[in-house]
């Protein structure tokens, strides 16, 4: 006996119904007589073998239909948990400093000076690289630097353990890239080329909050220096130099309609500077609150501006990738070896996770220990049937949330549809 699994959604458009499964991430158009004879038969989906045999077998090959004893939730946790506990991989964040050389508005962060990784603690991190690279089935592995400013940190932190990274994974045959979350404006044509001459896979996120004026009414240094040009200069140097560039266009009610002119600094990029560029809207999470968005229909314009440059940007995303603060193989690492998930949150002694021992080993918590078994807990989100799709709130909200009976991230059912509709759209 079989049954429809509890993940299809029937899409409608105006030639035909899209069936879509959340589980499986397979769609396929059929006629609305088709669609219509799946509905009939819902209770009774085996009839449909007798009427439409072909249909019926491309309906379970692809999982819209599945046995009757399947726990398809179950199901779907259990591959969550193999990617997020997996020995092949493991990613670490390291903030080389909690301090930083701007002063955002919207910056959680306190910025301390005096937070730099001292050497002994870098020491005790290639421990922990070592340590995590000596295992056989170990394929790829992550570094990212965070911070505060982790260029800051540049000559000290990124680059021993950048030049350490390579030589231990090419020694084990493990792919290695690395990423920053960086500012840009303390980036320098040496740091470039110490980072080229590693030859290694590097991006970089960074942040435009609108055009020259609004970007330099909010995103100064501490000493009120403006820092539009300085970072639209770096990014050029970059994308010059083959390095991946996702730009954060940071964006709110206020400057949404500044954007717009962002698209002049970029459009004369060569084919191939392009092809390493990405441009990537996010509302400032203190303005999401106010949603009369001009980031509706303004945004859309913004985006077909950018288009029309042929500059690639990223599209709505349904989070099929979990949280990294989820994740075993994903860890954060602060300036004095503490160790953290989320970093959306203080770096505070309330809030680590773990410490880093003397020997590489992580030491951790009753913090993490809960953190790990919440996960995939919610009853709510247990029984949605876009689970697969939303994944439910990240752990660290769940932590944040001691009533979690109800959908933390506040969906309706109409609201469902749209997480439904925005994906298909994307993908």
């Amino acid at each position: 006996m079989n049954k429809l699994s509890k993940y299809n959604f029937f899409v409608e458009n105006s030639k035909n119904t899209i069936l879509y499964n959340a589980a499986s991430d397979q769609r396929i158009a059929v006629l609305p007589q088709l669609a219509d004879l799946v509905n009939d038969n819902k209770d009774n989906i085996d009839k449909l073998q007798e009427i439409h045999p072909d249909f019926y077998k491309e309906l379970v090959g692809r999982g819209f239909i599945v046995g009757e004893d399947i726990d398809e939730t179950a199901e779907v946790v259990r591959r969550w948990r193999e990617i997020e506990a997996s020995p092949k991989s493991y990613s670490i964040t390291i903030l080389p400093t909690l301090d930083c050389n701007c002063r955002c508005w919207y910056c959680y962060e306190e910025h301390n000076a005096g937070t730099n990784m001292k050497p002994e603690t870098v020491e005790l991190v290639k421990k922990h690289i070592a340590l995590k690279l000596s295992s056989p089935e170990m394929q790829y592995f992550h570094l990212g630097f965070f911070g505060g400013e982790p260029l800051m940190g540049f000559n000290n932190v990124v680059m021993p353990l950048l030049s350490y990274s390579k030589q231990r994974c090419e020694e084990k045959g493990i792919k290695f890239d690395a990423h920053f979350t960086t500012n840009a404006t303390l980036l320098t044509d040496k740091m470039i080329a110490d980072m080229k001459s590693l030859e290694v896979p590097i991006s970089f996120q960074i942040t435009l909050d609108g055009n020259r004026e609004a970007h330099d009414s909010v995103r100064c240094t501490r000493f009120g220096k403006p820092t539009f040009d300085t970072i639209v200069t770096n990014i050029h140097k970059l994308l010059t130099n083959n390095f991946k560039v996702s730009l954060r266009v940071n964006y709110t009610n206020e400057n949404i309609d500044t954007t717009s002119d962002i698209v002049d600094e970029f459009k004369d990029l060569t084919e191939k500077e392009k092809s390493f560029f990405n441009v990537d809207f996010q509302q400032v999470w203190q303005d999401a609150k106010n949603n009369r968005v001009r980031s509706g229909a303004h945004k859309d314009k913004v985006v077909t501006n950018f288009q029309k440059q042929k500059l690639y940007v990223q599209p709505f995303t349904s989070r099929l990738i979990r949280c990294y603060a989820d994740c075993e193989n994903k860890i954060v690492i602060n300036y004095n070896g503490d160790i953290y998930k989320c970093t959306a949150r203080d770096f505070t002694p309330e809030n680590r996770e773990g410490v880093l021992c003397e020997d590489g080993h992580i030491e951790y918590n009753d913090k993490y220990r809960y953190r790990m078994r919440i996960k995939h807990t919610n009853k709510v989100c247990l029984a949605c049937n876009i689970y697969p799709l939303c994944k439910g709130a990240c752990t660290q909200k769940e932590m944040d949330t001691p009533n979690r009976d109800y959908c933390l991230s506040g969906y309706d059912e109409k609201r469902k549809e749209e997480v439904v509709w925005k994906h298909l759209y994307a993908s």
